[in-house]
């Protein structure tokens, strides 16, 4: 009893000292929390208004120009409106960490309305050049059997975001007209583009066609800031006003 009896202020003050470190998640719940709250007060200037739920869709962080970028996305919809037309407005908001702690970079609110029942779209980060922060939105939609997915990409440029191009990233009809059908239409797309570059180049989209597994590559040129779709076939420039 008496060795527990000295033990426990020693215990107490590891403990309390504990708590004084920083805490990453608590950190991460609390940068969420600025980018909602920022979101909320935007309120009057998304289509829900007062009725919005906002909530934090994507948080992802990535290492440019030997700094560590954070960007977190935002959807703001109202409750229950989940139909398959329904989607969330999204917020990107953007985060430099500096001696320990996350410097606001950028921010664009109601940047764009991208997803379907009620949903937002997938989220991905990744770096187009040594310096330039890209983050792609990927969506499908479906209608009289046929299916498509579409790929839009945004840019980090200085305190917002740009949209600088779409693509088609996939296509299915087998709900119009059967898996076995001549008429069948499914492919998927990749893109190869290289990172390691000092400025943003062209994409490269491998095609595959999923009945025969054969591939087409096709190059999505950048040019004046952003990715030109004009020279691909039509069904793969997507719809970037979907």
């Amino acid at each position: 009893m008496p060795f527990k009896a000295r033990t426990f202020p020693i215990m107490l003050a590891i403990c309390l000292f504990q708590l004084l470190l920083p805490n990453p998640a608590r950190a991460v719940d609390e940068l969420q929390k600025l980018a909602i709250e920022t979101t909320r007060e935007a309120s009057p200037r998304l289509e829900c208004g007062s009725k919005c739920d906002h909530s934090v869709l994507a948080d992802k962080t990535v290492q440019i120009a030997g700094s560590e970028l954070r960007t977190l996305v935002v959807g703001s919809i109202a409750a229950g409106e989940d139909c398959h037309a329904c989607a969330p407005q999204l917020s990107l908001f953007a985060y430099r960490q500096s001696e320990g702690k996350w410097d606001p970079v950028a921010q664009s609110i109601a940047a764009t309305t991208m997803g379907s029942w009620g949903a937002g779209p997938e989220i991905s980060v990744e770096p187009y050049s040594t310096n330039t922060l890209g983050l792609n939105m990927d969506a499908g939609y479906c209608g009289q059997g046929y299916c498509s997915d579409m790929r839009l990409i945004w840019f980090l440029r200085g305190s917002s975001f740009q949209e600088v191009g779409c693509y088609a990233t996939g296509a299915d009809n087998s709900g119009a007209v059967g898996e076995n059908s001549r008429d069948l239409e499914s492919w998927e797309v990749a893109s190869v583009f290289d990172a390691k570059s000092e400025e943003v180049g062209s994409v490269t989209l491998v095609v595959t066609n999923l009945k025969n597994r054969k591939k087409r590559k096709y190059e999505l040129p950048f040019s004046n800031g952003r990715f030109d779709s004009s020279s691909l076939p039509e069904g793969l420039k997507g719809n970037c006003d979907q």
